[in-house]
């Protein structure tokens, strides 16, 4: 019977280096107190010698080291650089981010807490410092509809993960709603209500943070069923104002949609000053169930669970002090469900109110 070959371990390594223990698990896991040429003496040492870390022992090693460190690194950030802070709080989809990444940071012995970075101006230098000497190592980024001022930072002592895409210039792990499979749901449910003639409303920033996401598989769908001559253009919007409104209404006058899948939350309430009843006239399906209102069909994108798994997520980051920019950023999507109500019903609930 053949004698399974020797696990080489880190007291090898250390022996055959001529160092500590120690000193041989701070260079492989990158920690400060190693210098860079020993750093990588050590790691083409292990290289050479077939050394393969156990993953065992890597997540008791992690969880002693949490343990340990739970005094300065139990907050983790939350970056808020809106103007003014609160209004990223009235969208209530996003408020629902913050209310599952704080549950998610609770339940993992962290306390979620909000920078908010335009009223404190800290600059980017001062803002690493802030952190540091917290002994914060664990950063959120929340959607920004503006520019986030501090993508540039030197995130190296930091674990970071955004939530969604609006900060493209922040190149990190991030968690968002599988908002392709949602565009490609929402098709298929108002196909199934029985309609053809159905469109897509959105706004240019939307657009520009989903990376055009739910219009790509929206329009793929509608297409396999929907004949040329019959589809009709997705329209966006760029802001609340009488030009939007007038060009809205051309729109819907020109291509009489039947059914709507929209974002802006002031549409209803123009679709009721033109005199259009819902369903009757037009339906409508929300893309945020939560931004919607009145509306109460669309899209579920399940925002507090969106808000704990990028907790989640950027915990195992700091447990493994996974640190700074990723050489290869991961997209971790939660699935999206639609849900019909009264706005867009389903066949058989549209039969019973006609009756």
């Amino acid at each position: 019977m053949p004698v399974p070959p020797r696990i080489v371990s880190m007291r090898d390594i250390a022996a055959k280096a001529g160092v500590s223990h120690a000193t041989v698990s701070m260079a492989l896991r990158d920690a400060p107190g190693v210098s860079v040429a020993r750093r990588e003496e050590i790691r083409r040492l292990a290289e050479d010698m077939g050394y393969r870390p156990d993953p065992l022992l890597q997540q008791l090693a992690a969880y002693r080291r949490s343990r340990r460190e739970t005094r300065i690194e139990s907050c983790i950030a939350w970056l808020n650089d809106w103007e003014p802070a609160g209004n990223y709080h009235k969208y209530r989809e996003y408020a629902c981010y913050w209310e599952g990444a704080r549950a998610g940071a609770e339940s993992l012995g962290y306390r979620l807490e909000e920078f908010l970075l335009r009223k404190q101006s800290p600059g980017p230098e001062r803002l690493l410092r802030m952190l540091r000497a917290r002994g914060i190592r664990g950063v959120l980024i929340p959607p920004h509809r503006t520019v986030f001022g501090y993508a540039e930072c030197d995130w190296g002592g930091f674990s970071v993960v955004k939530i969604g895409f609006s900060v493209p210039a922040l190149r990190t792990h991030l968690v968002t709603s599988d908002q392709y499979a949602g565009g490609g749901l929402a098709a298929r449910r108002m196909l199934g209500a029985g309609h053809r003639r159905i469109s897509l409303v959105g706004t240019s920033i939307l657009e520009r943070h989903t990376r055009g996401n739910f219009t790509a598989a929206f329009l793929r769908v509608r297409d396999q069923a929907v004949p040329p001559a019959a589809r009709i253009p997705p329209l966006f919007l760029e802001k609340e104002d009488a030009a939007a409104r007038k060009q809205f209404s051309l729109w819907l006058k020109k291509h009489r949609p039947t059914a709507l899948l929209f974002s802006p939350s002031w549409l209803p309430s123009w679709i009721k000053e033109l005199g259009l009843a819902v369903p009757d006239d037009i339906a409508l399906g929300a893309i945020s169930m939560l931004d919607g209102l009145p509306v109460d069909s669309g899209l579920d994108q399940f925002p507090v669970e969106v808000g704990r798994a990028a907790v989640e997520l950027l915990a195992s980051l700091v447990g493994t002090r996974d640190f700074g920019i990723p050489e290869h950023p991961r997209c971790l999507l939660i699935e999206p469900r639609w849900a019909s109500g009264t706005t867009l019903p389903e066949p058989c609930a549209a039969r019973r109110q006609k009756k």
